[in-house]
């Protein structure tokens, strides 16, 4: 089973997921983003050493990552996957940003197995963008309706948390509550 929470940066992503994972003993956390720390198992050196510049290394890099995150799904040895990120944020941000290869990035996240839940994190865009000041309210809300209209438009069940309004504990309740109703249907 594969959880993922999405949300804008400075919503709690990491802390919730993490959260999640520790407290659902079953649950094993995973980051299926890109930054220069994760590990990826096919491309690790090749990814580091090539300068970002070049339009075909983005490209390139871009697709191991999403083939590092099929690997990582396929071959999680755990029942439940908690994963902060997934391949749905390159669909959401090349549109956020008018970028045409969102259209190829939804081509390629079909091949993905769907989430099972995605706790989408949102909240008031002003208290968001004081914990992360890089990221304009209005580019913060139109990031939410983005995440709406995807997950809807590709039937993937989600739940959303404002985390702007609940604390971490509150936030930390309400998505193992989620998760369980999922888990018992």
């Amino acid at each position: 089973m594969l959880i993922v929470v999405l949300g804008p940066d400075g919503s709690g992503k990491t802390t919730l997921a993490k959260g999640l994972a520790n407290a659902l003993e079953q649950g094993e956390y995973r980051y299926l983003g890109h930054n220069t720390n994760r590990h990826y198992r096919v491309g690790q050196h090749w990814m580091a050493s090539l300068p970002n510049r070049w339009f075909w290394v983005r490209g390139v890099r871009k697709l191991l990552v999403l083939w590092n995150d099929w690997l990582d799904h396929r071959t999680t040895p755990t029942e439940l996957t908690i994963a902060d990120r997934c391949s749905v944020d390159w669909v959401v941000g090349n549109r956020l940003f008018g970028r045409k290869s969102w259209r190829m990035y939804q081509w390629l996240v079909r091949w993905f197995p769907k989430p099972d839940l995605v706790l989408l994190l949102e909240g008031d865009p002003e208290l968001i963008h004081r914990r992360k000041p890089e990221h304009p309210p209005a580019r913060l809300t139109t990031l939410m309706r983005l995440y709406h209209h995807y997950l809807l438009q590709e039937k993937i069940p989600f739940r959303t948390i404002d985390t702007t309004q609940n604390n971490v504990s509150e936030a930390l309740g309400i998505g193992t509550k989620y998760i369980h109703q999922l888990i018992t249907r």
